[in-house]
């Protein structure tokens, strides 16, 4: 669908951002399109600092929530609710 509407107002560039209610521990990412092509598209690994931050963004204004805390030894934030 939002190829769709790329493809209808080709003068503009459309990106799709997404990310599912388990924050960066699943489906996160996106796709960037102009006309009817996919110039650019990523898909953050499962688990990455770059998938909960982009999780973080969409869903919480780009705020950590307090159940989640970054931990520098991983490199990406875990649960820290009991």
């Amino acid at each position: 669908m939002i190829q769709k509407i790329a493809w209808i107002f080709p003068e503009i560039e459309i990106e799709y951002s997404f990310a599912d209610e388990d924050y960066g521990s699943s489906n996160c990412g996106f796709y960037r399109f102009k006309h009817d092509q996919v110039i650019e598209e990523r898909e953050y690994e499962l688990g990455s600092k770059d998938a909960y931050e982009m999780a973080f963004e969409l869903v919480c204004n780009a705020k950590v929530p307090e159940w989640y805390a970054f931990n520098h030894e991983t490199s990406t934030y875990e649960c820290v609710e009991d």
